[in-house]
């Protein structure tokens, strides 16, 4: 007890003689004996210590250490003054105090009560009897030490606050009778006396600590207090009994146990921590049989070294309500051997987070091949932290471990690294989110995604279906659902991977920095972008899977670049938002059904920015506006899977245009394909938005295809490209192009290319700056390379605003000629029983069309006579071919070209 606690002691036991006090100083003043006064206040208040202010008649204290009964080491307080004791205190006297810094031996036999052993002071009793008597408030008070080696008697009820040490030696012996208690605040140490064990004797208060230090023996049967502490130290061969009970915290430190320990079930709750700190050389064993009993850890379990099991043979289940928390030792779920196992696995469930940071974690040693038996699963709801010399591993010859991810919030795995080992399974329950950031699952299990659950996805290369690459790297099974979701949130340029599924039920996008979809994906509930661009140039993003299961689209920010699709149903529906754009700019198409169409199925929209379009079909007269100009980019949209008819409006956002002054006057106009005219489909609406984002709407169009954006002279846009031609001719590339009209044109830049995506500059060639009739200009790469290379034209405006051409590609032979063979376009894809493709060469003569799957077994192969330029060709055999990956390869003796197929 502090000295707060102390005084207010204090003030209870002398209360009486305090207002005696003050009766006799309000005597003296109304008297006015001024000298009386002046007495007493320098009694009460002058120059003694709070000790001595607070005493009474009858106090004694010690001045020096020795023996209980030596008169000599008392002073004795008589009313004024403290003098010299003529005898050795007793119950008959006040209270009496041990000071700090003496020691009092009791070597005799004593009876006394109202002691106090102040912090610092020592009260040992040696031998023979010290008994305890009833006196006022509390009979003994340890601030400092009690130590008793002897017989304490403890007389009807009586009381002992041990506020610091009081420490039963081996052969004490602790008597109590009707009424007596003990209130620990501080610490009492048992090192082997026989003390009472029933109950309502002991009251483990808050921040108060028994400390069993004795082999065996009983843990007396206490009231404990939130936040007390019971602390096994003394045990080498056996465990202590009453472990049944409800304690607050709970410590097994004993470095001398050479004896393994079986709690038997017995040991059911801990409402605070339970902290193992050693074992010696043996072990802990919650139950050894495993009779599906369970031990509930309200908070921590923090294993700082020993060596504990939850069992050898059967099943039993340890939860633990905050933190598992491992820096040394070792903690195994069940022990090998035995001949059964059980009815289940041994199970540990932990509510906060896992941090294993030194020791080991075995989650089995099962030696007996059960399937269903001997695995150790660890169920967790918060975060895993596997660091440092920390592993979680399993050891048996027959079984595994499993860590099942189930909280109902997301779980990150953080530092893992490789401190994962052996065949450790990872399971995420339905409801479940697991949060992976950058890090990694090691180990040679299984990973399980199940339906319901979720994956938040941080790695560059995504999800992986096998190897050392992405998040999970397991060299097991790895089991991705289709009907689980999927958040990328990478901070660095991500992949999908091809372990995410062809179906998922939710999809997310939340990455500043991109992601590429490594193979196409139908989402059948959410769709969400937060930030970040989805890059699908090679594949398609399906938003929906059924004319009945439309899915949803949520946007903040955040689009595709590349191919994207959505299901519609044969109804009329509002707002069906196709989030397409390039690298820069969002440029999304928005349909509106107002005629329902005949039949449901899908959409596919991509925004092709090529730069310049080709303007067949202009001028033409829309809505009195005679539009003659094309945007920078327009909307490619194919129907599929059964979609026809309907009328519909859209609304085409030309976010980048160049060039707009006025966007209320922008037209959205429709062609078939890039080799057909522009043409005027439905009713115009005047533009909306501003000139920065304008929006190019139309009503009542019936027909899907090209969508792009015209206007009348009001808003320039681009300069009108009718062609750009890159054609090899004896060792050189010829480079021709022709422009309709040009408007602040100031130059063009001829760019050359060996990957297609790197491009250099090779010359540049002044543009008209503002002209209305054709313009035809020319050059020569005179140094071009070998094999194939790619050009393009890049145009700058007098303000420093560029738009780039479509990519030529030239495969320069030894011969010095070109013999470019390319496919176009390509769709459907997915296709169903047939498909088209376009492609260009550059001879006339057959085409080889084939079709193989990835192991490259060909599953057709055909000759297509050509003539140089664009041809088509279109396969109708669908139905031969199962639903899988193919690739698509076209050839002549002077190159090839291949896209890849998926049959749906």
């Amino acid at each position: 007890m502090k000295m707060s606690k102390i005084s207010r002691r204090r003030s209870r036991l002398r209360s009486g003689v305090r207002a005696r006090l003050r009766y006799k100083k309000i005597i003296a003043v109304s008297s006015g004996i001024f000298a009386v006064v002046s007495v007493l206040f320098f009694i009460y208040f002058g120059s003694h210590t709070e000790d001595a202010r607070a005493a009474i008649n009858g106090d004694f204290r010690t001045i020096s250490s020795g023996s209980w009964n030596t008169i000599g080491i008392w002073q004795r307080y008589n009313g004024v003054s403290w003098v010299a004791a003529t005898l050795a205190p007793t119950s008959a006297n006040n209270i009496i105090e041990i000071q700090s810094g003496h020691t009092v031996s009791v070597v005799t036999n004593v009876t006394a009560d109202q002691i106090i052993v102040v912090a610092g002071g020592t009260l040992n009793i040696t031998s023979n009897t010290f008994t305890v008597n009833k006196g006022a408030g509390t009979d003994i008070q340890v601030d400092g030490t009690l130590t008793v080696s002897s017989t304490i008697v403890l007389n009807s009820n009586t009381r002992i606050d041990v506020n610091s040490n009081l420490i039963f030696k081996a052969g004490s012996v602790l008597t109590r009778n009707s009424g007596s208690v003990i209130y620990i605040y501080g610490r009492i140490k048992n090192e082997g006396g026989t003390i009472p064990t029933v109950a309502s004797f002991w009251y483990v208060q808050t921040g108060g600590t028994y400390e069993h230090a004795i082999n065996g023996g009983t843990i007396p049967s206490a009231a404990w207090f939130t936040n007390s502490t019971l602390e096994i130290t003394g045990c080498t061969t056996a465990s202590p009994s009453a472990i049944n009970q409800s304690f607050q915290n709970f410590t097994w430190n004993s470095p001398s146990q050479s004896t393994d320990v079986n709690f038997g079930g017995s040991l059911t709750t801990v409402n605070g921590t339970f902290n193992l700190k050693n074992t010696g050389s043996a072990s802990i064993f919650l139950d050894q049989q495993g009779n599906g009993n369970t031990l509930n850890i309200n908070r921590d379990f923090n294993i700082i070294g020993g060596k504990i099991y939850l069992c050898v043979n059967g099943s039993t289940t340890l939860n633990i309500s905050g933190n598992l928390n491992v820096s040394g030792g070792y903690f195994a779920f069940n022990q090998s051997g035995g001949t059964a196992y059980g009815n289940s696995s041994a199970i540990v469930s932990v509510t906060g987070d896992v941090n294993v940071t030194g020791g080991t974690v075995d989650l089995t040693q099962c030696s007996i091949n059960n399937s269903t038996n001997g695995t150790g699963q660890l169920f967790l709801k918060g975060n895993l932290n596997v660091a440092n010399t920390g592993v979680i591993t399993e050891t048996s010859s027959a079984s595994r471990g499993q860590i099942i991810f189930n909280g109902t919030l997301a779980n990150q795995t953080t530092d893992v690294g490789t401190n994962i080992t052996n065949q450790i399974d990872y399971f995420v329950l339905t409801g479940a989110v697991l949060q992976m950031a950058d890090r990694i699952l090691p180990g040679d299990g299984d990973f399980t995604l199940n339906a319901g659950g979720g994956l938040q996805i941080g790695s560059a290369e995504g999800i992986s279906s096998t190897g050392s690459s992405g998040n999970v790297q397991c060299t097991g099974t790895r089991s991705y659902s289709t009907s689980a979701d999927y958040t990328y949130n990478g901070v660095v340029t991500q992949i999908s991977g091809n372990g995410l599924p062809s179906q998922v039920r939710n999809l997310t996008l939340n990455n500043v920095s991109n992601c590429t979809l490594s193979y196409s994906t139908s989402v059948s509930q959410t769709l969400s972008f937060m930030s970040g661009l989805w890059i699908a140039s090679n594949d398609t993003l399906t938003l929906g899977i059924s004319t009945t299961t439309l899915g949803t689209l949520s946007r903040i920010s955040g689009h595709v670049v590349g191919s994207f699709r959505r299901w519609v149903a044969n109804s009329i529906a509002s707002n069906i938002y196709f989030p397409v754009g390039t690298m820069t700019n969002y440029n999304g198409a928005n349909f509106s059904f107002t005629t329902a169409p005949s039949s449901g199925g899908s959409i596919t929209c991509n925004f092709i920015n090529s730069g310049y379009i080709a303007t067949l079909g202009l001028p033409i007269l829309d809505a009195g506006d005679l539009c003659s100009n094309i945007g920078f980019g327009y909307w490619s949209l194919g129907g599929a899977n059964g979609f026809s008819g309907g009328t519909w409006s859209v609304n085409l956002m030309a976010n980048g245009f160049p060039a707009i002054f006025d966007y209320t006057t922008l037209h959205a106009i429709r062609r078939t394909n890039p080799s057909t005219a522009w043409l005027i489909n439905g009713t115009h609406t005047a533009g909306t938005g501003s000139n920065s984002a304008p929006v190019a709407n139309r009503n009542g169009m019936m027909l899907l295809g090209n969508y792009g954006i015209t206007s009348g002279a009001s808003n320039p846009l681009p300069i009108e490209l009718i062609f750009f031609k890159a054609k090899a001719s004896n060792n050189s590339v010829d480079l021709n192009w022709q422009t309709a009209s040009e408007v602040n044109n100031d130059y063009f830049t001829l760019e050359r290319s060996r990957n297609g995506s790197d491009f250099t500059s090779i010359g540049t060639v002044q543009g008209a700056g503002n002209s209305t009739h054709a313009l035809n200009y020319s050059s020569t790469d005179y140094s071009p390379p070998k094999g194939i290379a790619y050009y393009r034209l890049r145009q700058t405006d007098y303000d420093g605003k560029t738009t780039t051409s479509e990519v030529q590609k030239v495969n320069l032979t030894d011969d010095g000629m070109d013999h470019a063979i390319s496919i176009e376009t390509l769709g459907p894809n997915p296709f169903g029983d047939e498909f088209k493709f376009t492609y260009y060469t550059d001879h006339t003569g057959d085409i080889s069309i084939e079709i193989f799957n990835i192991e490259g077994k060909i599953f057709y192969k055909a000759y297509q006579l050509s003539t140089e330029g664009m041809n088509q060709f279109t396969f109708t055999d669908g139905s031969r071919l199962l639903e899988k990956e193919y690739i698509l390869r076209i050839s002549h003796s002077g190159g090839a070209a291949v896209k890849r197929l998926i049959k749906k």
